[in-house]
């Protein structure tokens, strides 16, 4: 629930092709000092076979480019005003999803930038790393641990 008052100005993106729901309430939740997390379920959600979300999985390249999109632009929007800690949730998410890509040689939009982010949030060494890990999994299927430690774990 909220006012009008504190969503005038948050916008969907109308370029997702899903995810609008999470990218907008990303941004709701940065915009707001009302947002107060709730641990549990408020609402249920109809799947079918019809449904968008069922419709993606089909076809995993879609999934696989959808999720990227989701994660990657809402980071891209929030990283002015976003805290550390979610700033780098939201590029680890990218991360892997661009490491997935790089697996089924699919191509990455916006590499460059994310490149460019992780150097920002990271630093150069972890970009390197994330770098490596998109070469070694595009040739060889290989490049996971790398991926893990550019995303900082171990």
């Amino acid at each position: 629930m909220c006012t009008r008052e504190s969503v005038n100005g948050i916008k969907f993106n109308e370029f997702l092709r899903s995810g609008q729901e999470y990218n907008f309430f990303v941004k709701y939740l940065f915009n707001t000092e009302n947002g107060i997390p709730v641990n549990q379920v408020l609402a249920k959600r109809r799947l079918h076979s019809t449904s968008i979300q069922q419709l993606q999985k089909q076809n995993n390249k879609v999934y696989r480019q959808n999720k990227y999109d989701v994660y990657f632009k809402t980071y891209q929007e929030i990283k002015d005003f976003g805290n550390s800690i979610s700033l780098n949730y939201l590029l680890n998410l990218s991360m892997s999803k661009a490491f997935e890509k790089a697996i089924h040689k699919e191509q990455i939009p916006f590499l460059r930038k994310l490149i460019l982010a992780v150097t920002k949030q990271k630093g150069s060494l972890s970009a390197f790393r994330f770098l490596c890990s998109l070469c070694l999994g595009f040739s060889f299927n290989k490049g996971y641990r790398l991926m893990n430690l550019a995303r900082g774990k171990k």
